[in-house]
């Protein structure tokens, strides 16, 4: 009994654990991505034609990555968990915090890529037709600031309630403000792509491993967050306390005011 308990406490079960995490919930992410997957498949296929015609492939690229929003929410989610609490239950969570998400994650991450379609556009549009090179780095800054900035993004929708404009604004400072953050997930993001290159098999932990390497990374700044949050809401607790003993007390001074005025015509 002793040693059943041994194994199950132990380093082998808990690798076991997190390789099994990290590829099921991979599984899940590309069953809910499918439109992607054929995407990835599309690109290589269609070789220089896809080049040559970018602005064509738009539409349906963007329909085949709309699927990503609520899905990578929930994936984030989940890793989240899995760093905070070193245990979880990958199905029950990943379609519990897809449900929660959904709708909000989707139009968030829609927004997102509008904004990056529209700035792709005009980014191919100056390369094409000027010469202008000021105008063309302009653009790939802007893209490169609303890429980093959905590192913040989903991670803070994943772990709180909040409005989307809330989130959006957090997500801009955070992306500024934390920029040694922003540059650990940069590199989480390309040492997941460069993984893949050098280990094959490393596909099957693409999305989980950067979801996983990210929520690490910003664990400390989630829960600055999350403190923040409890502070502003005592704090707004405390007012609405305040508020009613004050209302409280206006409303017994008028009892008692009333209770004069029929003694007196008594």
């Amino acid at each position: 009994m002793g040693e059943n308990k041994n194994f199950f406490e132990g380093p082998l079960f808990t690798i076991t654990n997190y390789i099994m995490w990290l590829f099921i919930g991979n599984i899940y992410f590309a069953l809910c991505n499918l439109p992607l997957i054929y995407i990835l498949f599309l690109i290589p296929s269609a070789g220089s034609d896809f080049t040559n015609n970018f602005v064509s492939y738009i539409p349906i690229m963007f329909l085949c990555l709309i699927p990503i929003g609520p899905s990578i929410t929930a994936l984030l989610s989940v890793m989240g968990k899995l760093v905070r609490e070193k245990d979880i239950n990958l199905t029950k969570d990943y379609f519990k915090a897809y449900k929660a998400n959904f709708k909000q994650s989707t139009l968030l991450w829609i927004f997102t890529l509008i904004v990056i379609v529209i700035l792709s556009v005009d980014l191919y549009y100056f390369r094409t037709h000027s010469s202008n090179v000021v105008i063309r780095y302009l653009f790939l800054i802007l893209i490169f600031i609303v890429i980093i900035m959905t590192l913040y993004t989903f991670p803070i929708l994943s772990r709180f309630y909040m409005k989307s404009k809330d989130v959006i604004r957090l997500s801009y400072y955070y992306a500024i403000a934390k920029f040694k953050t922003t540059f650990v997930n940069i590199l989480c993001v390309l040492f997941c792509f460069i993984a893949i290159t050098k280990m094959r098999f490393f596909i099957l932990f693409i999305s989980t491993g950067i979801c996983y390497l990210i929520m690490l990374n910003e664990n400390k700044l989630l829960k600055e967050i999350e403190e923040k949050l409890e502070s502003s809401d005592k704090k707004e607790e405390k007012k609405i306390s305040e508020a009613e003993e004050v209302t409280e007390k206006i409303a017994s001074d008028e009892d008692e005011d009333k209770d004069n005025e029929d003694n007196e015509d008594r």
